[in-house]
This record gives structure tokens, C-alpha cells and sequence, in this order.
């Protein structure tokens, strides 16, 4: 059996497959994995699992090798859920979500990091560094967690809070600005074009395959930032052609984007072989702000290969879908997701999607990973909103909230304790209780932004707790302090 290989699609130029591979060195494109067709076991679309594995490495015989142990926290084998009233509410008969913010940090992109972060992993890569604009950022903190390697990220001011706080919690490194890439001595860096991140993605079209029980033809909807997911969906769906589990013409993709940023939609619709750049992009769902797609281009050939649509959907309609798709389904996801039912609304509308279709919307990450777009969905409620304020003492779940971000601004000044740092915050208008203060202090511990300096035991009172600064939370501080428009 030949072994998987790298291959160039633009100049047809093959490479061993390694990790450590990015791109063509004749022409600089993007390399994708090619395997060994006629000797792949055709295990897929059985129901029996005769390896016993699960998730993403149930189908480890299309996938490259690791080389080594697989780097894993559950990723894979999502769920296709059957949603009735979010069809009703369409105006569609059939439609499934795929739900892929039930992956470990919530994003489908944990299925690519799984892969990249086990190759590296057997190569003793000793540090990733990364120039994420959101999800990967998160997923690769936790994965180069798990598998004990460091991991140092160079982010943007405009990054989402909740994946900043993901990255925070699992150790990594954060700085701000970008750098150029800077491989060697044991140093990885990581893009979303990478192709063992891009394979991992294709699985998704494998699980679908497998969970749809029909076998007409099914639109399959899916955001468009890079256009790696779409372009593997394809791929994901030829390989099974391939090997004789399923046919081309069962998947028709629509591709979406927003509207102030939609390069990949802008080319489409010209006819255009490659993609351009934006110069000025516009939206709220930050993963969908790619100037020039790295995979563009191979996203517009997956478009018109499986004869599918791609189409622009603005910051309010993605909004609204946000909103019906909590409220109808019980999933709360990320702008960037909820922009494929946004899609599937218009698209009925204007009658581009038949009523009688079968659809499958793929939700690509979870909401809670967005405080922003949170408040802007909480914009239109007055009373929930006045309620929010009133209980601003509350944790937020996805990100650091104001109350825990003045006790660090209280703690820069040097180390103190838990009822003066109550003071020092009612002084500064924010409210709360004693006992919430130490709960902040306590998942300030759990994240390593506060430690406690001494214990204070004065007689006929309760033990006092000193807290200090760590050098952490100074750096956290900071980033908080650049983010504080956000």
C-alpha cells in the first residue's frame, strides 16, 4: 500500500507527508493529501466499526498518519440534529444542523488542530506559534495543552474576548501584533491552510454522509472565511465517490459570507477563477473576515463542481439567525454559524431553495465564544438589558467581565485582600457582595491571574487572604486594558 502523500493541485508537484510541510516550493500553493484509493479499507458508510475507534479517527485510513500517538479530547462524531421548527420557521420541509459546537473548545476546527498537533507531537515540535483570528487561536492553546507543548499566539485588538480567555486558560503565550512566520528549532507555525489542519475538516462530510438516512440530493450550507471547510467538504465528498459510498451529485454546497466581506461570493458571482481582496471589511463575525481567502479559489471550484451557490448575508439578517436558531433549536452559536441560516431564510425567499429540498446547515461554533455579538443581540431587549447591568457582578462565562477586571486594576497597585478590594470596588460603583468578591478571586487563582501572597491571622477574626499580581494577570491586564472597546 503506497503511503498518503502531499500534492500540489496547481502545478501537480508531490511531497513525503510531513507536518512540517506547508506549501509548494515550485509555486507556493496550498498542498492537500492524496491517498492510495484502491487500497483504502472501505470502511466508511458501514455501520459497524470494526476499529473500534470513534470521532474523528474512525476514519483514520483517510487520514494521514500521526506518526505517533493521537493527541485527542473527543473531537469528531457530532451531532446531525433533525430541526423541525427552525425548518418551519425557513420555510423548508427537511433541514439538519450540524452541530459542531459540541467539540472540545466548541469549533469544528478542533478536528484539524487533533491532526496537526499529533504530527507535531511525534516530530518533538517543542512550540507552535500561530497568528489566529479566533477559533484556531483557542483550539490550538488546548490541544499543545493536552499534549504538553508550548504554544504562542500573536493576536489582533479586534479578537473576540471569549476565544482570548480560552487561549488564556490553557497557558498560552499572547502577543499582540503579528510577525512572519518562523519555523525551525522545534517551532511550528500554524494556519488554518495547513494541510493536516484541512483534513480533519473533510470528516464532516463523512459524518454526514453516514447520518443522513436519504439518499436524494442535499444542499449543504457552510460559512466561508478562509474557504477551507468548503473546499473540504468537497473533497470529503470526491473521496467517497471514490470509493463507491456515495455519489457527487447527493451534495449540492452553498458557500456564504457576509456582506462586508464577501470576496469568495464577489468571485462567484462574476465568474471568476480567482479570488480578490477586499480592501475594507465590515462585519461582526470575525471569522468571516478574510481579505483574501488562502483557499479561495479552491473554494469556487468546490462551488461549481457540485453545481451549488454561494451568496452574502448581512450583520442583521446573521443576527436574526442567531437569535432563531437559539430560540427554535436550543443551539446558540457564533455569528460566523449562524450566517448558513441566514442564508437558508434568503435563500428560500427568493426561491433559489425549493420548499420540498432536504438542507443541511453546518454550525460551526458555539455563541458563548462571541460575548460581543451577545450584547448585540441583548441591544434589542431593554429589559433584559437593564437587567444585565444591574447584575454586572455576575461571571460572564466566556470572557473577563468588568468587576473582575477592576480587582486586577486593584491588585497592578500592589497586594491586598478580599474586603479591601470590596471597598475599593463599591468606591468605584460597582456593587456586589463580599462573598462574590472571593469568588472572583478564586477563578482569578484557577486562571493564574492572582495568587495569594500570605495569610494574615488576627485573633477573634476569620483568616484574611493576601492576593498579588501574578506575572500572568499583569500581561492579561494589559491585553484587557487594549481590548477595553470591546
Amino acid at each position: 500500500m503506497n503511503p498518503p502523500q502531499l500534492h500540489c493541485r496547481q502545478c501537480g508537484t508531490t511531497y513525503p507527508l510531513t507536518v512540517l510541510t506547508k506549501t509548494c516550493s515550485r509555486c507556493n500553493s496550498v498542498l492537500f493529501v492524496s491517498y492510495d484509493y484502491d487500497n483504502v479499507a472501505k470502511k466508511l458508510g458501514n455501520s459497524k466499526n470494526e476499529s473500534g475507534l470513534s470521532g474523528l479517527w474512525k476514519y483514520s485510513d483517510l487520514l494521514p498518519p500521526s506518526g505517533g500517538p493521537t493527541i485527542s479530547l473527543g473531537e469528531g462524531g457530532t451531532f446531525l440534529q433533525r430541526s423541525n421548527r427552525l425548518a418551519s420557521a425557513c420555510g423548508v420541509r427537511t433541514l439538519y444542523l450540524k452541530n459542531e459546537t459540541t467539540n472540545p473548545t466548541g469549533s469544528f476546527i478542533d478536528r484539524g488542530v487533533a491532526l496537526e498537533v499529533s504530527g507535531a507531537a511525534a516530530l518533538h515540535v517543542r512550540e507552535f506559534q500561530c497568528a489566529p483570528t479566533g477559533n484556531l487561536g483557542a483550539s490550538l492553546a488546548a490541544y499543545a495543552a493536552r499534549a504538553g507543548i508550548g504554544c504562542k499566539l500573536y493576536i489582533s485588538p479586534d479578537i473576540n474576548p471569549g476565544k482570548l480567555l480560552q487561549m488564556i486558560a490553557c497557558d498560552a503565550q499572547i502577543k499582540l501584533g503579528s510577525i512572519e512566520p518562523s519555523e525551525g528549532a522545534g517551532c511550528l507555525w500554524v494556519s488554518p491552510a495547513d494541510p493536516y489542519i484541512l483534513e480533519g475538516e473533510k470528516t464532516i462530510a463523512f459524518e454526514i454522509r453516514e447520518q443522513l438516512r436519504s439518499t436524494s440530493t442535499s444542499r449543504i450550507i457552510v460559512p466561508m472565511g478562509t474557504g477551507g471547510l468548503i473546499t473540504m467538504l468537497w473533497k470529503g465528498v470526491k473521496e467517497l465517490t471514490t470509493l463507491g459510498l456515495a455519489e457527487e451529485d447527493e451534495f449540492q454546497l452553498v458557500g456564504t459570507q457576509a456582506t462586508g466581506c464577501a470576496p469568495i461570493v464577489d468571485a462567484f458571482e462574476k465568474g471568476l477563477s480567482t479570488v480578490r481582496r477586499v480592501p475594507n471589511m465590515q462585519t461582526l463575525a470575525i471569522d468571516l473576515k478574510v481579505a483574501l481567502p488562502p483557499l479561495g479559489d479552491t473554494a469556487l471550484d468546490a462551488l461549481r463542481s457540485s453545481h451549488g451557490s454561494a451568496l452574502a448575508v448581512s450583520d442583521d439578517e446573521i443576527l436574526e439567525a442567531t437569535r432563531l436558531l437559539a430560540k427554535t433549536e436550543g443551539i446558540f452559536a457564533e455569528p460566523v454559524s449562524a450566517s448558513t441560516v441566514a442564508a437558508l431564510k434568503k435563500m428560500v425567499q427568493s426561491k433559489d431553495i425549493d420548499p420540498q429540498e432536504e438542507v443541511v446547515c453546518v454550525i460551526t461554533g458555539a455563541g458563548l465564544k462571541d460575548p460581543s455579538a451577545t450584547s448585540r443581540l441583548l441591544e434589542r431587549r431593554r429589559k433584559v438589558r437593564f437587567l444585565v447591568k444591574r447584575r454586572e457582578e455576575r461571571v460572564e462565562p466566556a470572557a473577563i467581565g468588568e468587576t473582575k477586571t477592576m480587582i486586577l486594576r486593584l491588585l497592578d497597585k500592589g497586594e491586598t485582600y478580599g474586603y479591601e478590594i470590596w471597598k475599593q470596588l463599591a468606591k468605584r460603583g460597582i456593587k456586589v457582595k463580599i462573598p462574590s468578591v472571593y469568588q472572583h478571586l478564586s477563578e482569578l487563582e484557577v486562571l493564574e491571574l492572582v495568587e495569594r501572597s500570605k495569610t494574615l491571622v488576627i485573633a477573634g477574626k476569620p483568616e484574611r487572604h493576601c492576593y498579588l499580581l501574578t506575572a500572568k494577570g499583569r500581561e492579561t491586564l494589559a491585553l484587557l486594558e487594549r481590548f477595553r472597546p470591546l
